[in-house]
């Protein structure tokens, strides 16, 4: 029995369609016509390209984009902490993991199970020593006297463990269980749809070993003396005429013919057609934009920028989000003692960037502006802050509404006189 079906307490073989009984994973009874005869699992579903593909632009931004902590100074103010605690958390959480691959194997797990665990170990004093991961299908989450437990298997099979909910950090997506204790995998959720995908694959492969080549009819003579004469060089036939020696001589012992049967037409059967409507399927499902999968049918120039945006806004920010709140909530707030406000943060300028020229426009306005510095806009490109580059500017021919215009000033009415608009630092005079 499944994990999954021990997480919902189902029976296998009970006929109870609920998505963590086991009957989702077994082979489909004879008179189950709608159910597909390919298993959906874990396994099968991430062997679909677009599965790796959608699964992979959450999971790469993920794992490689800035997460830092901060502290609050005022309402529209942050600085780096460094110092606390659970900074050293986000650059290494746990030990033989870079920070990277810890990242991505918690978001693969959350993309594909809707789960992800990790153990927090704890260290000297109050410290956290490590954020060590656990794969979900070791983990049955439960609740028991109005708080959460965690039966975790030793997957050398050792004995089981049971974790405190606040021994544990879980990270759950929806759809969740009727109870909420944690997320239904997408191969639960959406199985038919995988099924689908899988068949189309299946099909191809199968088209494609046999040369694209329909079957036949064997026509003999004299009949076989028993079965297994019949089932015998039906095989062998087979092994012959079909994969790899489907042009090579084959010979029959006694008369005989063979003829073809239909010819397969994948023009007809739409087989490509299918196949990009299953990957878009899959899109929808993980939550991404076609071209994320390589469907870049509606794709152009014009667009792929826009498209980018919006893959921050409705693909990126809920996962983001969903990693922020769990991490100040299960490792920041815990290990907070001076009363200040500290938080972790993803920075997704870099997702946000347009080609060099646009980008070169909006840093150039913001400079020009006074909403960014020469030094803020080397940070976000990677490079090294240069002197007087922490100052911010402001037009001179530019004031606040409602205030009286100095008419004293030599620069004051440089409209009429021809002169250009000066930039100055902020504050000098």
């Amino acid at each position: 029995m499944s994990w999954i079906g021990r997480l919902f307490g189902m029976s296998a073989g009970s006929g109870n369609r609920d998505p963590g009984n086991d009957f989702w994973y077994e082979r489909a009874p004879a008179h189950a016509m709608a159910l597909p005869r390919i298993p959906v699992t874990a396994e099968t579903v991430r062997s679909i390209p677009a599965v790796q593909d959608g699964m992979a632009a959450i999971t790469n931004p993920i794992a490689s984009l800035p997460f830092q902590l901060f502290r609050r100074v005022s309402d529209n103010k942050k600085l780096p902490a460094p110092e606390h605690p659970a900074a050293k958390l986000l650059r290494r959480p746990a030990e033989g993991w870079t920070r990277f691959q810890w990242r991505a194997f918690q978001q693969d797990n959350l993309s594909l199970h809707r789960n992800a665990y990790a153990e927090i170990v704890p260290g000297m004093g109050s410290a956290i020593a490590e954020l060590r991961p656990i794969h979900p299908s070791y983990v049955t989450p439960e609740r028991r006297g109005g708080r959460v437990w965690f039966r975790v298997q030793d997957p050398n099979g050792g004995q089981v463990r049971s974790l405190r909910d606040d021994e544990i950090w879980h990270m759950k997506a929806g759809p969740f269980t009727t109870d909420g204790l944690c997320g239904v995998p997408i191969y639960c959720t959406h199985r038919e749809t995988f099924a689908h995908a899988l068949a189309v694959a299946e099909y191809g492969a199968r088209f494609f070993e046999n040369d694209g080549q329909a079957g036949g009819f064997v026509f003999l003579d004299q009949p076989f003396k028993t079965p297994e004469d019949r089932e015998k060089f039906k095989r062998a036939f087979k092994k012959a005429r079909t994969g790899a020696e489907a042009h090579q001589i084959g010979l029959i012992d006694f008369p005989g013919k063979f003829e073809k049967g239909p010819e397969r037409n994948n023009e007809h059967a739409q087989f490509l057609e299918t196949r990009k409507e299953s990957a878009i399927d899959i899109a929808r499902i993980l939550n991404v934009p076609p071209h994320k999968i390589r469907a870049l049918d509606r794709a152009t120039n014009n667009n792929i920028e826009s498209q980018a945006i919006e893959f921050v806004v409705d693909s990126f920010l809920p996962v983001g989000c969903n990693w922020e709140d769990g991490f100040n909530t299960n490792i920041v707030d815990p290990l907070t003692v001076d009363g200040d406000e500290y938080f972790a943060e993803y920075n997704v300028a870099g997702l946000l960037r347009g080609d060099m020229k646009k980008q070169a426009e909006a840093f150039q306005a913001g400079i020009q502006s006074g909403w960014y510095s020469i030094n803020d806009v080397r940070a976000m490109l990677n490079r090294n802050p240069v002197e007087g580059g922490d100052s911010y500017l402001r037009p001179l021919n530019m004031e606040p509404v409602g205030a009286a215009p100095d008419t004293g000033s030599p620069d004051s009415n440089n409209a009429s006189t021809g002169e250009r608009p000066r930039l100055v630092a902020a504050g000098d005079d």
